[in-house]
């Protein structure tokens, strides 16, 4: 190809694009499609899609899981379908793969599927281009992604069971830092949810397994504190994000209560 000839697919890629921010829901589909059968080897047709379209609900459905599965095989040429397209740009399908991460396991089917997300972020936990802490947060992801399949279960030897602390010590791990500087607010509110909902889901079982009130409850504080320090509501979606948690934390204070209220809190 020459010269030319790339410059002027490129600007017919950014104006497809550009295009499609002003449309509905359908029309942005078939647009943001358009752009992925121009240049399938870019990484803004696809997350566009995922981000602008499908999650604009903070909902990722079986539907639209079933429609981005289907358009990543469709064929480019004879040989390559467009996710091979994209696997030929290691930087570019990383960061897809991901932001893809992120969508199963927070947003698919409303409540999140780990299970669908642990591939995705296995990818991204072994890229050498994605930026140090979403590697790290991938890695993290990952493995409570397995917990979910794992957990309380014996593993192959028979002989113990991944154990709710070792869940709570990875659930750390990925709130640390300014995880909104790092990687962007609704990043930063996803990873504090799960935080939040594990505690109040399972602040018995933890408690169970070692880990004391103090340590929940600064967890529980240090969320509080991010979200008013490093949350920039800038979005209806982020605004509304943060207020569901600021209702969620007010909840998992009440269950880490309850789970300890027998025993003096140390």
């Amino acid at each position: 190809m020459s010269e030319s000839a790339g410059s002027l697919e490129d600007t017919g890629y950014n104006n497809i694009i550009n295009d499609a921010g002003s449309l509905d829901s359908t029309e942005q589909i078939e647009k943001y499609g358009q752009a992925i059968s121009l240049k399938p080897s870019e990484e803004t047709g696809y997350l566009e899609l995922l981000n602008k379209v499908y999650l604009a609900d903070d909902n990722f459905s079986v539907e639209e899981d079933e429609e981005l599965r289907e358009l990543l095989i469709t064929h480019y040429d004879k040989d390559h379908t467009y996710k091979d397209m994209l696997m030929s740009n290691e930087e570019a399908y990383e960061d897809f793969a991901y932001n893809l991460g992120l969508a199963y396991f927070y947003y698919y089917d409303e409540e999140g599927d780990k299970k669908k997300s642990a591939s995705w972020f296995n990818i991204a936990a072994e890229s050498d281009t994605l930026p140090y802490s979403k590697v790290k947060r991938a890695e993290r992801l990952g493995k409570i992604a397995d917990y979910y399949t794992n957990i309380g279960k014996p593993n192959k030897s028979g002989d113990s069971k991944v154990s709710y602390a070792d869940y709570w010590k990875d659930l750390k791990a990925i709130t640390e830092g300014d995880i909104a500087a790092e990687d962007n607010s609704t990043t930063a509110l996803m990873v504090y949810k799960e935080m939040i909902s594990q505690i109040f889901k399972n602040a018995p079982a933890f408690k169970a397994d070692g880990i004391s009130y103090k340590e929940m409850k600064e967890q529980i504080d240090n969320i509080s504190s991010r979200l008013e320090s490093d949350i920039e509501c800038d979005t209806d979606s982020i605004k509304k994000m943060k207020e569901n948690l600021e209702e969620s934390i007010v909840s998992a204070e009440r269950a880490l209560e309850n789970a300890f209220s027998s025993d003096q809190q140390d």
